[in-house]
C-alpha cells in the first residue's frame, strides 16, 4: 500500500476545515447522512439515525436536510412516532404495507450514545445474510486505516531521526549551538506527548477496523440480528470518526512544536536533525487536512484507492497495531 493512495486532490486540502478541537455540526450530520446511506444501500432499506424527540441525526434522503421525524410524509412515519415514543433500551418493532408489499419498522437505542437507529426494511429482505452483508469492508474505514498508518510510518522515522541525532547537537563543539540544543530535550518531549496521544487514537482506528469486518454468528431473530449488526457499524464509524478528529488535532498540535525544533537547527539546515523536523512538521499538518477531509467529504472517499480485499485490511490492521505500539512505548520511555 503506498503513499499516494491516501493522497487527496489540492482542492480538498484548500477548503477551510475546523480549527483544532472544533467540528461543524453541518459536518457531523454529512458525516451520518453517508453512513446511514450506505447501510441502507447494504440492507435493502432506509436507515435513520435520531434522538428521543425525533430530531434527525443522519438521513440518506437527496435534497435539503430533514430535521425531525415528525415531519416525516411517509407510510411508515405514524408507527415509527409511536415507536419512538416508547421508552426503554429493547428493540422496537412494527410492521406496516405499502403497494410495494409488507415492510419491517425497527427502532433500537444505540448505546453509549444518545441515539436511536430507525429501520425500515421490505420485510422480504430480512433474508439469512441481512446482517452479514453489513460487515465487509467499509470505505471510509479503511481509507482512515491507510491514512493514520501512512502518517504513523512517518511519525516513527523522523522521530526516531531525530532521537538519534540529539546527542549530536547536545555535545557539539560551538558552545553557541550546544546552548541552542539546550532546549531540545524537553521539546522532544512534548512531540512524545503528541505522539503519544496520536498513537493510542491509531489504536482506536485500528481496532474498530477490525470489528467492523467480524461478521456476526448467524442468528434465527433475523430482525435481532440485523439490528444489532447495523448498530454496532454506528457506534464503530461514530468511534472512528472521534479517533480521526483527536489524531488530527494532534497531528496539527505537533506542527508548530516540530517547526520549533526545526528553528533550533537553523545553524545546519541541511543537516539531518533540521531536515527531520522540517519533514516532520509538513507531515503532520498535511496529515491533519487530511484525516479532516477524509471524514467530511463523501467526494474524497470515493476518489480513493482501497485494498483489494478484507486480507488485505487485515495485514494493514496488524501493522498499524505494531507501529502505534512502538511509538507508545517511545513516548513513554
Amino acid at each position: 500500500m503506498t503513499e499516494n493512495v491516501v493522497t487527496l486532490k489540492s482542492y480538498a486540502l484548500d477548503k477551510a476545515l475546523p480549527e483544532v478541537g472544533e467540528f461543524d455540526a453541518g459536518l457531523e450530520r454529512n458525516f451520518f447522512n453517508a453512513l446511514v446511506k450506505e447501510l441502507g444501500e447494504r440492507v435493502g432499506g432506509r436507515l435513520w439515525i435520531v434522538e428521543n424527540n425525533g430530531r434527525v441525526v443522519g438521513e440518506a434522503a437527496e435534497g435539503p436536510n430533514l430535521q425531525s421525524m415528525n415531519n416525516l410524509d411517509l407510510p411508515m412515519a405514524m408507527p415509527l412516532r409511536t415507536l419512538l415514543s416508547q421508552s426503554g433500551d429493547k428493540l422496537r418493532q412494527a410492521h406496516f404495507r405499502t403497494a410495494s408489499g409488507e415492510h419491517t419498522l425497527i427502532v433500537q437505542p444505540i448505546s453509549e450514545t444518545p441515539w436511536l437507529l430507525a429501520i425500515d426494511i421490505p420485510s422480504r429482505h430480512l433474508g439469512d445474510r441481512v446482517g452479514t452483508v453489513l460487515h465487509r469492508p467499509w470505505p471510509l474505514a479503511t481509507l482512515l486505516l491507510v491514512s493514520t498508518l501512512t502518517l504513523l510510518r512517518s511519525l516513527h522515522q523522523h522521530t526516531s531521526r531525530l532521537h538519534e541525532e540529539l546527542p549530536s547537537l547536545l555535545h557539539h563543539q560551538d558552545a553557541t549551538i550546544r546552548d541552542q540544543s539546550a532546549h531540545l530535550p524537553a521539546l522532544l518531549q512534548e512531540i512524545a506527548g503528541q505522539v503519544g496521544t496520536l498513537a493510542d487514537a491509531a489504536n482506536t482506528i485500528a481496532q474498530k477496523n477490525e470489528q467492523l469486518l467480524l461478521a456476526p454468528e448467524v442468528n434465527a431473530n433475523r430482525v435481532a440480528m440485523l439490528t444489532e449488526s447495523a448498530c454496532g457499524i454506528v457506534q464503530g464509524m461514530h468511534a472512528l470518526q472521534q479517533a480521526s478528529l483527536q489524531m488530527a488535532d494532534s497531528a496539527a498540535a505537533l506542527v508548530p512544536l516540530s517547526s520549533r525544533a526545526y528553528s533550533y537547527a537553523l545553524h545546519d539546515e541541511e543537516g539531518v536533525f533540521a531536515v527531520e523536523a522540517r519533514n516532520l512538521a509538513q507531515r503532520c499538518a498535511r496529515s491533519s487536512k487530511e484525516l479532516r477531509a477524509l471524514i467530511t467529504d463523501a467526494m474524497m472517499q470515493a476518489q480513493n484507492g482501497l485494498p483489494a480485499n478484507g486480507q488485505s485490511s487485515n495485514v494493514l490492521i496488524e501493522e498499524l497495531y505494531t507501529v502505534a505500539n512502538a511509538l507508545m512505548k517511545r513516548a513513554k520511555s
